[in-house]
């Protein structure tokens, strides 16, 4: 079945049974993330093998996905999958669209230019375009800079993340990505950089 024809419950209940048959060694590696790079690999590499000993037995929860061809990336994802006994969660930085990291994919410009256009319906089709294409590599973590709102008045513009719009404005954007993302079947995710005063992050009161 696909994921989304699976219950909360279903879902809750799996992770509680798998856990509970993982040793101590498998629970720390389900906490722990590597980088791979994208870029066609033959059996026998030494990146490889390597990339297969962290999923097979050190049972890696992710890996983070760098450069490479959509057929390319997908051939390893997929091999790295079926060396795991549990599903790894690939992600990549998709903060331009996936033609960021990999060659031939779709590329789109920064938040700020989604602030700047001002249309809610821009975000959602490249956020559900970046999803799909992400799909389509096996990748369900498409990373974009999205930051965590604390403590705020809605006289506060969000700098942070280049979103540069009233708090309002610019928490509807990012949960429109997310929506967009989670419908088309990939997490959305990356540093959250927090926006209280002092706290060394670039947000800035609004004049």
């Amino acid at each position: 079945r696909s994921y989304a024809q699976v219950s909360r419950q279903e879902a809750s209940a799996w992770v509680e049974e798998t856990l509970a048959g993982l040793t101590l060694e498998k629970k720390i590696g389900q906490l722990i993330c590597s980088d791979i790079t994208g870029d066609y690999v033959s059996d026998g590499d030494q990146n490889l093998e390597r990339w297969i000993e962290l999923a097979r037995d050190y049972g890696l929860g992710m890996f983070v996905l760098y450069g490479g061809t959509p057929r390319d990336v997908a051939h390893l994802l997929n091999r790295l999958q079926r060396e795991a006994e549990i599903p790894i969660l690939m992600a990549a930085d998709f903060e331009g669209g996936p033609g960021q990291q990999v060659s031939g994919a779709s590329e789109f410009p920064a938040n700020m230019a989604f602030a700047a256009a001002g249309s809610e319906d821009l975000v959602y089709r490249a956020a559900s375009a970046a999803a799909v294409e992400g799909r389509a590599m096996t990748l369900r973590g498409a990373r974009r800079t999205l930051p965590r709102v604390s403590g705020l008045s809605e006289a506060t513009s969000i700098y942070s993340a280049g979103w540069c719009a009233p708090m309002s404005e610019g928490t509807t954007r990012m949960a429109c990505w997310r929506r967009a993302s989670t419908f088309r079947g990939a997490a959305t995710s990356k540093r959250c950089p927090t926006t209280r005063r002092g706290s060394g992050s670039t947000n800035r009161r609004a004049r």
